[in-house]
């Protein structure tokens, strides 16, 4: 395992090639530090479930770099969830959407939606990227514990060790991001987060989307 801190674009470069080739690395975003594996190989999203014992009935939500990796991922961009993109991405907005049925099951958990985002981060974007695929995006902690906002402790949590680890020291105290589901008649929040129930439902205002 590498430690590196303040990345560059070779360091980048080299968290973007570990991540094609299948391995792991912990990487900051504008809230936590999280797992990042290709969302598109189902090898790399096992190790990850593995790392945190997390269970494998769990989907996981990933970050891309931009509206075309998105469209790669999801069935469809609604326009709830058009509304919802142009008012908080890049940031800690989770969206769920309907899933492409060739990604693969242990990403989504057979349940058929992924949860989205374009992280205020870049150094997430940059991974991305540089891996040139859609990265997951799970928090780096054993499941079940309050994820770190620093590498202290963190690393005595995982069941095995990442292959790189972008430390860029103690993140500022946040939340993770909010999770919503606009694919119904409202907007459903399925998890409080980072963005306000307040905030979202000021965008959503004369939609009658949000519950």
């Amino acid at each position: 395992m590498s430690l590196l801190k303040k990345p560059d674009a070779k360091t980048l470069a080299k968290a973007g090639e570990l991540v094609r080739a299948g391995q792991v690395v912990v990487y900051p975003t504008e809230t936590l530090y999280g797992l990042g594996a290709d969302a598109t190989n189902a090898v790399a999203i096992k190790k990850i479930f593995l790392m945190k014992g997390r269970p494998e009935s769990s989907p996981i939500s990933v970050i891309v770099a931009d509206m075309e990796m998105l469209k790669e991922l999801v069935e469809e961009v609604n326009p709830i969830s058009e509304r919802l993109i142009k008012a908080f991405w890049p940031g800690p907005l989770t969206i769920i959407f309907k899933a492409r049925k060739s990604l693969p099951a242990e990403l989504t958990a057979g349940a058929g939606s992924i949860g989205v985002r374009i992280p205020d981060s870049s150094i997430a974007i940059g991974l991305v990227r540089a891996a040139r695929r859609p990265v997951t995006a799970t928090s780096a902690n054993l499941s079940g514990k309050e994820p770190p906002s620093s590498m202290s402790g963190m690393l005595s949590q995982l069941a095995e060790e990442p292959a790189m680890v972008i430390d860029v020291g103690e993140l500022p105290s946040s939340a993770p991001s909010t999770v919503v589901d606009p694919r119904g008649k409202t907007v459903k929040i399925l998890r409080q987060g980072a963005i306000g129930e307040k905030a979202i439902m000021e965008v959503m205002a004369g939609t009658g989307a949000c519950e």
